[in-house]
């Protein structure tokens, strides 16, 4: 049979090991999380309740005018993802329709000035990148976007590094109109479809580059206007629209 002395030794040498094992694991966890990559955050749907946060990717185009027409009169807000090469937006033309939309009260965000595929470039090449729209839009509208997202929703380690990098959060969706590949009459009913649902919430994907963009406009804001408010990105997330 063991000690008295004997059991309270061994009590004591185990609880000192206990004891020096959270420090030793709190250390390598520390150095560990060191090295780990700091990725942006990426938001697929709204936080707030009863809003409809509209997006629309690949402008400014011919339709940017149109859409914020039919948006104002309704009152309402959306998102508007530039595509620095693929929306010209040097041109005088094109950075009048930016100033547009934003003057309107929309938010303006990014998709990076080549609109690539985030995930077919570096880290340091989609950096790169950004950095470049961020730098077009200060001198078009005197702010960087504090939101982007890829233009075909993909992304990787190394992109949402790069955006971190950039200071960007990145805003994906929970529902796409599917407007480059489907008819006018296809895109309402998946509209109707979501709103006979009674979503909390809805953020969702369209494109300023079809046409159908903005003939389904007013129909998709009667759907869901009674019951929703049509905001921005950053409104629908409570966060900054610009850094």
């Amino acid at each position: 049979m063991l000690s008295v002395a004997r059991i309270v030794a061994v009590f004591l040498s185990v609880s000192a090991l206990v004891a020096a094992l959270p420090a030793d694991i709190s250390e390598r966890d520390v150095q560990m999380d060191a090295r780990k990559p700091k990725l942006a955050k990426v938001y697929t749907k709204c936080s707030k309740k009863g809003v409809v946060a509209l997006t629309f990717n690949g402008g400014p185009t011919g339709n940017t005018d149109h859409i914020v027409q039919v948006l104002g009169r309704s009152n309402a807000k959306a998102t508007f993802f530039v595509d620095g090469a693929g929306g010209n937006i040097e041109s005088s033309t094109n950075s009048a329709l930016i100033k547009e939309a934003y003057n309107a009260g929309h938010q303006i965000a990014s998709l990076g000035y080549s609109g690539k595929s985030w995930t077919s470039q570096s880290e340091s090449g989609l950096e790169s990148d950004l950095a470049k729209l961020d730098a077009s839009l200060q001198k078009i509208i005197g702010v960087k976007p504090a939101f982007a997202r890829p233009s075909d929703g993909k992304t990787n380690d190394d992109s949402l590094q790069a955006a971190y990098n950039q200071k960007k959060s990145v805003a994906l969706y929970d529902f796409d109109s599917k407007d480059g590949s489907s008819s006018s009459d296809a895109i309402e009913k998946a509209y109707q479809k979501v709103a006979d649902k009674k979503p909390s919430n809805l953020l969702a994907l369209n494109h300023e580059t079809t046409d159908i963009a903005f003939t389904v406009l007013p129909y998709v804001i009667k759907a869901f206007q009674d019951k929703y408010k049509f905001v921005t990105v950053a409104e629908c997330l409570g966060q900054s629209a610009y850094n």
